[in-house]
């Protein structure tokens, strides 16, 4: 059980460091839509990444960002709400079945659009296309999303073992 709480943690962390970032990306897309465009955008003109010169760019950066952050707070949401229910008295539930299955699909979602919009962006702002080295992290994302949809299958099996197991007393 100490795994299990070590293994919660870890995901509180992440989930409230995503929390943390995604504010701070809301605060300085509405300091940019509202106050000062041009000291926005003077901040990200010398980004390591992309070299944004124009305000409408860094809005559709800062808006795809956000919308990201948004999708991975709730992965990491149903993902905390998954290992409480996992850790409680009762397993093989529908709510784990079908909160794997979700973790599984979106996180195949969203790897696959970040890195889509990656690119996109990478061309657009850049005019260049690099193959990075977080390709591996594509992958490895893709191979555990299809991992959590197939811990959703073996669970709807064994959910219907268990029934199955209860009738026949």
């Amino acid at each position: 059980m100490k795994s299990s709480v070590l293994l919660r943690n870890i995901i509180s962390l992440a989930y409230y460091s995503f929390i943390i970032v995604g504010v701070a990306v809301f605060g300085i897309l509405i300091f940019t839509l509202i106050w000062d465009e041009n000291m926005a955008l003077e901040i990200f003109k010398n980004s390591d990444d992309f070299k944004i010169t124009s305000v409408r760019a860094l809005i559709s950066l800062l808006t795809y960002s956000l919308i990201s952050f948004g999708f991975w707070i709730y992965l990491f949401r149903l993902i905390r709400n998954l290992m409480d229910s996992l850790t409680s008295k009762s397993i093989f539930t529908k709510f784990q079945i079908s909160s794997f299955k979700i973790i599984g699909q979106l996180l195949i979602l969203v790897t696959v659009i970040d890195t889509l919009f990656s690119f996109i962006f990478e061309i657009i702002f850049t005019d260049q296309v690099h193959i990075k080295t977080g390709f591996m992290n594509f992958w490895l994302l893709i191979v555990l999303g299809l991992f959590f949809i197939f811990i959703s299958q073996i669970f709807n099996k064994a959910r219907l073992y268990k029934e199955e197991n209860e009738l026949t007393i």
